[in-house]
């Protein structure tokens, strides 16, 4: 016979995730993904075409980061005026 499981007595809060922290785990994960086709392609398993699609993908995912990174250091900026 199933037992129930004791109810947890503490709060859980939700905390959403920071959506620039996903943007830049989304562009990290695109990345990996590159540079795992790279490592197949080199090991012959795979065309190693790099297409101008990719190059776009790639300095558009560069700049995207670069995005992220200024307004990080804007909002750092800020906040260290203020206090």
């Amino acid at each position: 016979m199933a037992t129930k499981k004791p109810l947890n007595k503490t709060p859980h809060f939700h905390i959403p995730a920071d959506p620039q922290r996903v943007r830049s785990e989304e562009i990290t994960a695109r990345h990996h993904a590159r540079k795992e086709e790279a490592q197949l392609a080199a090991k012959g398993l795979k065309d190693s075409g790099v297409t101008l699609d990719t190059l776009y993908e790639m300095l558009s995912d560069m700049l995207e980061r670069q995005e992220i990174l200024e307004n990080r250091l804007k909002q750092i900026s800020i906040n260290e005026s203020r206090g």
